[in-house]
């Protein structure tokens, strides 16, 4: 997605991300394509409700100050979290697409 916004729109769209950071390869390319990368340092895989209440909050933040107009969210605890914080934000475009449907295909039945 990324790619062709900057590819095809790059004069409409400002495109920044924010991840956690253990993301492997997506911060390097990120910043290949010149793209503002938001390292939540609390956004990790495993629950931890401590950190994920400290992630929610790094979110809410980040979305806050960004005035963003639309929050584009993937992942299970980012999309649950990222959700709540842009709509107490106030941002009117909120869209959550699905990722990873990897552990779910490896099981059979």
């Amino acid at each position: 997605m990324v790619y062709g916004l900057k590819q095809f729109y790059a004069d409409e769209f400002d495109v920044e991300v924010a991840c956690g950071p253990n993301n492997g390869m997506l911060i390097p390319e990120l910043e290949k394509l010149n793209v503002k990368v938001h390292v939540v340092k609390d956004l990790v895989r495993e629950l931890n409700p401590w950190k994920d209440l400290k992630a929610y909050f790094q979110l809410k933040r980040l979305i806050k100050q960004g005035r963003y107009d639309v929050v584009h969210l993937h992942s299970s605890k980012a999309g649950f979290l990222g959700r709540i914080a842009a709509k107490k934000c106030g941002i009117p475009t909120v869209i959550y697409t699905v990722h990873g449907w990897w552990p779910i295909e490896q099981y059979k039945g």
